[in-house]
């Protein structure tokens, strides 16, 4: 066979190895649903499409009276929406779409009181597909960047492994109208163009786009980018090659376009909270000086590095990027992310599956990975060494993949400090409804034990189906 052919096979059983995989992923893990977080993401997107305004009043009563008063009413009696608009963005292509062939659209439009057409069940599957496709972007964004940097199997290995051993996979399939799968989106895009190492004024344009994208999605997320740091700095260097007037045309490039990517969140917080600028997490809600730190990312309370111990690999492997301030703007980034997710009142992420929040550092802990594959590959003769980092990882995303199954079950607490999310169907005096610890692993492995069996038994459990 000619290396052509012997090419063409290649890719033609690769395709088929992914195709199948994401097959196997969906039957497993979808679950086309608007729930929790997902009503505030949403909402905005659906009035503008559907009732072709910004009052939310009908969206947001589809949440639920608790969530309603917890979230989307000041103590004053107006509404209003704390999340960012970015995935509402991101999604605005599918869903106009799929309202273009909705035989009933022609009903669209009149007053609703208490609904919105928009979450009917097929808008409902739009918003999963339009996630679904959003990771599929991401994946060949990643693997793309990734490959490019370090080695074909290497980039590719860890890009898939940052995306099924960390809560990715859950919210991109399980939670589809969460913010994370836009989250990853742009923060992989704006890792692949920080390492495609372009110095033209396109080059500056992106960047400045992608950092508004990272932003506008989740704008606490708005720390990544101190990933342009290198760059900038050395654009402003003294012994940069760059005239003044190329130096000047390049930031203006940079901050203008972050700024217009970023507008339609300020027109929004313009409209909803009558000014430009808004904090919009409730006060009180970020304790600055009292970050939960270890338990945060070790804790039974969905510890990040428990759940996706994926991520602590790829983490420790940015010791392996070759340049210094690269590497160092990573760490950064990563430690900023964590210290703001352990701040936050709720930092075992409510009602998540895992570290939700450190979704977006996952393609840097991916960057990372890959350099820590190159590093340990060893020689060609090295056939153990290659099975054993295959087996590691093959392990920590299986771990990760099982944790999601079994969370989508309703077999394992999404909210460890609710007893009413944990408590689930097990008889009064059973061990597992005592509240749970911070720090109790041998509960850990009990719940664990009997979500195995459960699973196997193939029996429903009293909160397994999505609400």
């Amino acid at each position: 066979m000619n290396p052509r052919n012997r090419s063409l096979l290649r890719r033609g059983v690769v395709g088929l190895v992914c195709a199948a995989g994401l097959l196997a992923l969906h039957a497993a893990y979808s679950r086309p649903s608007i729930r929790m977080d997902g009503y505030g993401y949403y909402a905005p997107l659906a009035s503008a499409v559907f009732d072709h305004d910004l009052r939310l009043d009908n969206e947001i009563a589809h949440a639920g009276n608790f969530l309603r008063n917890a979230w989307f009413t000041l103590p004053d009696g107006r509404l209003v929406d704390p999340y960012p608009v970015g995935a509402a963005v991101l999604w605005s292509p599918v869903l106009v779409v799929a309202r273009a062939l909705d035989p009933d659209r022609v009903r669209h439009g009149k007053p609703w009181q208490n609904a919105s057409p928009g979450f009917a069940p097929r808008y409902v599957t739009a918003i999963a597909i339009a996630t679904g496709l959003q990771a599929l972007l991401a994946a060949w964004i990643l693997i793309a960047a990734l490959v490019r940097r370090t080695a074909p199997g290497a980039g590719a290995l860890a890009a898939v492994a940052c995306m099924l051993g960390t809560p990715l996979v859950y919210y991109a399939l399980a939670e589809p109208s969460y913010a994370h799968t836009s989250s990853f989106l742009a923060s992989a895009s704006l890792l692949a163009v920080v390492l495609h190492g372009g110095r033209g004024t396109r080059t500056w344009l992106a960047l400045g786009a992608l950092w508004g994208l990272v932003s506008l999605v989740r704008y606490q997320d708005a720390v990544l980018g101190i990933l342009v740091a290198p760059r900038l700095i050395a654009a402003v260097h003294p012994t940069s090659r760059g005239t003044y007037t190329e130096t000047v045309r390049h930031l203006v490039a940079f901050l203008g376009a972050a700024a217009v990517v970023f507008l339609p969140q300020i027109l929004f917080w313009q409209r909803i909270y009558g000014q430009p600028l808004v904090f919009a997490v409730p006060h009180g809600f970020m304790h600055w000086s009292h970050p939960q730190l270890l338990p945060f990312l070790f804790s039974t309370w969905q510890g990040a590095f428990v759940w996706s111990p994926v991520l602590l690999l790829g983490i420790a492997g940015i010791g392996c990027v070759p340049e210094r301030g690269l590497r160092a703007v990573l760490w950064v980034a990563i430690a900023l992310e964590i210290y703001a997710s352990a701040a936050a009142g709720d930092w075992w992420g409510s009602a998540s599956f895992g570290a939700r929040r450190l979704v977006v550092i996952a393609p840097l802990a991916g960057l990372g990975l890959a350099h820590g594959l190159v590093a340990v590959r060893g020689g060609a003769r090295s056939v153990w060494r290659h099975a054993l980092v295959l087996g590691v990882l093959a392990l920590l995303v299986g771990w990760n993949l099982r944790l999601a199954q079994y969370s989508i079950a309703g077999w394992l607490p999404l909210n460890n400090g609710n007893v009413g999310e944990y408590a689930r169907d097990y008889p009064p005096g059973h061990p597992h409804r005592a509240p749970w610890p911070r720090w109790d692993y041998a509960r850990l492995a009990s719940e664990l034990a009997d979500a195995e069996r459960r699973m196997w038994r193939g029996r429903s459990a009293h909160l397994g189906t999505p609400q």
